[in-house]
Parts: structure tokens; C-alpha cells; sequence
């Protein structure tokens, strides 16, 4: 395993860690079967509690993006015992084995180069937020639902006829279970793209579905001019901004100097 190149790979990444609570800038990187490679970095968010390990951030872009066929999850510092006990779960019918305190091996493909960077985006035909619709409805079925059944998708478009997707990741920790909304917004921040301005969402079994309360604020902290909209079942799209739907959310100014 090249774990110079991986360590300098992940210099990239920590730069676009949100850390401004833990100081945390933690990167994980999953190395796929081609040598492609998905980074995650942590966010924090000012409601401790729904920070985005890079762990999680990390395995749940890979469901998104239909790549699951990870054979190495590479981390620029020791995993916790949390971390490896969620890393256990990610993919199931793969079990990892512990190649070091910062690096588990999946299954028993020989380990690649590291190649390229996986490119985060779906193509899309273009068009108004409304007309993306059918798009999200498809990336939410390659949701992780074996619990709930409850597959949700999520796209940001991000120009040029493409979109960064997300859907929402189960594990059998319910705490480390993340949204769509969540998803799609960490892979965002670990690309280092902009600040997005639109989400479409998908709730394919819910005509009354709306972001939950975590991701109202992440959606606050990451995306606060972004308008929202909602694809719910039967119920034609509507759109809400991002503001009315969470006006008191917590900022966290006073947790940090300024």
C-alpha cells in the first residue's frame, strides 16, 4: 500500500475540514477497487451532536455515488474505537481487518494505486430546479434503508448539467445513521465545492416529508441562502428557502472567539 501518496493526498483534504470547534482536521479516504479514491473530512457543527465524522461522511458519499466496492478506508490519523466499530458496518457482506490503528483492508482485492479522484456528480439534462424532480427520485434509490424502508435523495446542482447527489445511509447504530440532506452537503464540503444555492430533495414514501430538525441546521449552517425544494410522494414539488424553515437556528458565535 503507497501510504506516502495517501498521506499526501489527504494534505488536500484537510484543508477543507470544518473544524472550527474540535480543531479535528480529520480525513478519511476509501480506496476503491479501480484506485479511484472518495475523501471525507470532519464537519463541525455548532449543535455538537450532528457533526459529520469523516468516517461517515466518507461511506455514505460512496453509497451515493454507487461505489461501494471499497478495498482500503485510509485515515490521516488513528481511528477510535467508535469509528472502527461503525467502519465494521458500512458496507455489509464486507468485513474489514485491521491493517493498522488508521487503516482497514475490505475483503481480499489485491490493494491499487492510488489513481484518481472518484468525481462526485451525476449528469443531469439541465434545466429548472422543478424540472430535476425525476433525477432525485432516482439517485434515492440507491439509499441504505435495510431498518426503515424509507429511501430519501437529495441532489445540489453545481453547474454545467451536473449535480452532487446524497441519500440517506443506515447502520445499525442508529446515531450514525445520516440524511440525505447531510450527505449531499458533506461531499460538498470535501471536494471544496461552493456554497450551493438550491437542494431538491426526493421523499418517495411520504406526501408530508420535510428535512428533519439535524439537517434544518446543517442545512443552516452550510447553506443558509440555499432554497429548498421538495419532491413529497403524490404531493406536487414545492419550494421553501432554507431560512423559514429553521429562523432560530443556533449559530454557535459564542462558542469560539471571533
Amino acid at each position: 500500500m503507497n501510504e506516502e501518496r495517501l498521506q499526501r493526498i489527504s494534505g488536500t483534504y484537510q484543508k477543507r475540514a470544518r473544524v472550527p470547534f474540535s480543531r479535528d482536521s480529520h480525513v478519511v479516504l476509501l480506496l476503491l477497487s479501480d484506485g479511484a479514491w472518495i475523501p471525507g473530512v470532519r464537519i463541525d457543527s455548532a449543535s455538537f451532536p450532528l457533526s459529520i465524522p469523516a468516517t461517515l461522511n466518507a461511506v455514505s458519499t460512496a453509497w451515493a455515488l454507487d461505489r461501494t466496492d471499497v478495498v482500503v478506508l485510509w485515515s490521516n490519523r488513528s481511528l477510535t474505537r467508535a469509528e472502527l466499530l461503525y467502519a465494521e458496518d458500512a458496507f455489509p457482506g464486507h468485513s474489514p481487518r485491521r491493517h493498522a490503528d488508521h487503516v482497514l483492508i475490505y475483503g481480499k482485492t489485491p490493494v491499487p494505486e492510488p489513481r484518481t479522484e472518484l468525481i462526485p456528480t451525476i449528469r443531469h439534462s439541465g434545466g429548472a430546479s422543478r424540472d430535476l424532480i425525476p433525477v432525485v427520485r432516482t439517485v434515492a434509490k440507491r439509499a441504505h434503508v435495510p431498518s426503515s424502508r424509507f429511501p430519501v435523495g437529495c441532489i445540489i446542482p453545481v453547474g454545467n448539467g451536473l449535480a452532487v447527489p446524497g441519500v440517506n445511509v443506515e447502520h445499525p447504530e442508529w446515531p450514525w445513521i445520516l440524511c440525505a440532506e447531510r450527505n449531499a452537503l458533506g461531499t460538498l464540503v470535501s471536494y471544496g465545492l461552493s456554497e450551493p444555492d438550491t437542494l431538491i430533495l426526493s421523499c418517495l414514501r411520504d406526501d408530508e416529508g420535510t428535512p428533519c430538525g439535524a439537517c434544518r441546521q446543517l442545512i443552516m449552517e452550510l447553506a443558509p441562502g440555499a432554497s429548498v425544494w421538495m419532491d413529497r410522494g403524490n404531493r406536487p414539488p414545492d419550494c421553501m428557502e432554507a431560512v423559514s424553515m429553521l429562523p432560530y437556528f443556533f449559530t454557535g458565535r459564542a462558542l469560539t472567539p471571533d
